[in-house]
């Protein structure tokens, strides 16, 4: 497959009323860590992008990598203006963003999982990363774009490509998804959409699930709603706002 560079004059020309400050590098450890060092002070809706991440991280500490200029790549600055014992709700946002703007540009289903991926077809195309940094979020987004079979992380992985069955222009898809995150965001700020319309796209509501915890507990159960604070709540009852989650069959 043909792997083309982002256009990082196309890009910031794009996003210039929504992301002034956009900066593409070919190569960072990660996005997440470099993004507070390119950018200082960070300012409101800060965006960096990289072709590749040598340290590329995940929830719980995991790392992942993909070949450079396949995917998508980028963390943002984000400074929510609502309490913050809502700002959990942030990752299930930037999903439910990241969902509408596949929807929209390819026309695939793609679904949410809690509490930060992606799916289509009940594979991962999506996963999503944030961090509490002073008096906002640091929110990392990795898209698998134009990621061949062999290339993919794990069997549970797919990408654009794959699911299009052809080579997708990276910076439509970047301008797409950052600007459906830019605008849901707003809309959350500013207490224009609430819980409801942001797990339209959940593949978890309504599941029968297991939920493993890094001390080794597991919870089981179906579950009912996303909170207004991001929790998952079970049937029971049950509420978490931390774990790994596994839809069962």
């Amino acid at each position: 497959m043909s792997l083309t560079p982002l256009n990082a004059i196309q890009i910031s020309q794009a996003l210039a009323n929504t992301y002034p400050r956009v900066k593409v590098i070919a190569e960072t450890t990660s996005t997440q860590t470099e993004i507070s060092q390119i950018f200082s002070p960070l300012q409101p809706f800060d965006l960096l992008v990289a072709e590749f991440q040598t340290h590329g991280r995940g929830r719980l500490e995991r790392t992942f990598t993909a070949p450079a200029s396949s995917s998508l790549l980028f963390s943002m600055y984000l400074e929510p203006h609502r309490n913050k014992s809502e700002w959990g709700v942030v990752p299930v946002l930037i999903g439910h963003a990241v969902a509408t703007a596949i929807r929209n540009f390819t026309g695939l289903v793609a679904q949410t999982k809690w509490p930060n991926d992606v799916l289509i077809d009940e594979k991962k195309i999506c996963g999503i990363l944030c961090e509490v940094r002073g008096n906002g979020i640091i929110a990392g987004v990795g898209i698998n774009v134009n990621i061949s079979e062999y290339e993919l992380p794990v069997p549970t992985a797919t990408s654009l490509s794959i699911k299009c069955g052809n080579t997708i222009n990276r910076d439509d898809v970047l301008i797409s998804v950052s600007s459906e995150i830019h605008s849901h965001f707003n809309k959350w700020n500013k207490s224009e959409i609430d819980i409801e319309e942001l797990v339209i796209h959940s593949a978890t509501v309504g599941r029968n699930v297991r939920i493993e915890f890094v001390n080794g507990e597991v919870a089981e159960g179906v579950v009912s709603e996303i909170s207004r604070d991001g929790s998952l709540v079970l049937e029971s009852g049950e509420r978490f706002n931390v774990g790994d989650v596994t839809h069962l069959r």
